[in-house]
């Protein structure tokens, strides 16, 4: 966190080359799950019955993560470049797959 007040001029003007990153850092994807899982960003849905694989619910910090990235999603598709926005079912019947 240190290093974000250091960076920011640089990012602003977008002129940050590969020697200015920061060290490489190894990323553990297992332990990040777990600790979003711990602090309720998401998690499995209907875990108490064995979970359903794919499905995840949102906690409260997971669920506005996703309204503002829903939301910018919005602001850019459908405000600047004038799409439409359609609402369809999630899930697919067996039958469609065969």
């Amino acid at each position: 966190m240190a290093l974000l007040p250091s960076l920011s001029p640089l990012l602003t003007h977008r002129r940050l080359s590969p020697e200015q990153f920061p060290p490489e850092v190894p990323f553990k994807k297992k332990e990040f799950e777990q600790l979003m899982i711990r602090r309720f960003f998401f998690g499995p849905a209907f875990e108490l019955y064995g979970g359903v694989a794919g499905l995840y619910d949102f906690g409260p910090t997971g669920s506005t993560i996703l309204n503002n990235v829903l939301g910018l999603w919005r602001s850019h598709f459908i405000d600047h470049e004038q799409m439409f926005e359609v609402n369809c079912t999630s899930l697919t019947p067996h039958d469609v797959l065969k």
